[in-house]
């Protein structure tokens, strides 16, 4: 008999509601209870999101999750669910979320602090295959650079990203080793850099 985790009970939100505005980042945290003597604990929590919504925490797999709502987002449903370390997924549990009472037309408004960009790379860590997000604060044609530098100050990936209303959302699919690199992104005259991890 294969055991499978406990479906979370709820899922939470930072501001204590379910409607969000384009341009709004909220976080949401499964609810789970302690496994029964038939269950056990997940080791992930797999997540579903909204069209037109991006995760911006370090990892997609963990209890919480970040969510930023882009241009385009109209509601929708969020769903986790937990899977065991054998790879067993439990049952989702659903979260209608809604786009209500915004302004029409809302854009994207991202404020920047002595000029640095919020950035994240999941998951991380990762097998070379990951999502690098960035909110440039800059709605413009404004396109990133996105670099990886192994620990010996090589360029082992280079990409150019475009920016979709101060949003630069890009998958990077590269054959690295094991190792800690750094992400370098540059936007404009602005550049900064994220530490990540490659385990396979």
């Amino acid at each position: 008999m294969q055991y499978l985790p406990p479906t979370p009970t709820s899922v939470t939100s930072s501001t204590g509601l379910y409607n969000a505005c384009i341009g709004n980042e909220i976080t949401y945290t499964a609810v789970v209870a302690a496994p029964t003597t038939t269950q056990v604990a997940a080791v992930v929590y797999r997540w579903t999101k909204p069209n037109n919504t991006v995760i911006t925490s370090a990892t997609a797999d963990s209890l919480s999750i970040t969510l930023q709502f882009n241009t385009g987002y109209t509601g929708g449903s969020l769903t986790v669910k937990g899977q065991t370390a054998c790879g067993a997924q439990g049952t989702a549990k659903s979260q209608a979320l809604t786009h209500t009472g915004c302004a029409t037309g809302t854009r994207n408004v991202f404020t920047k602090s002595d000029n640095v960009i919020k950035a994240s790379v999941y998951p991380n860590p990762n097998n070379g295959n990951f999502m690098v997000n960035i909110n440039t604060g800059i709605v413009s044609n404004a396109k990133a650079t996105i670099q990886v530098i192994d620990m010996l100050g090589k360029v082992v990936a280079n990409v150019n990203a475009e920016n979709n209303n101060g949003v630069i959302n890009t998958n990077i699919n590269s054959n690295l080793n094991n190792g800690v690199y750094t992400v370098k992104y540059t936007v404009g005259n602005i550049s900064n850099s994220i530490k990540m991890v490659v385990q396979k």
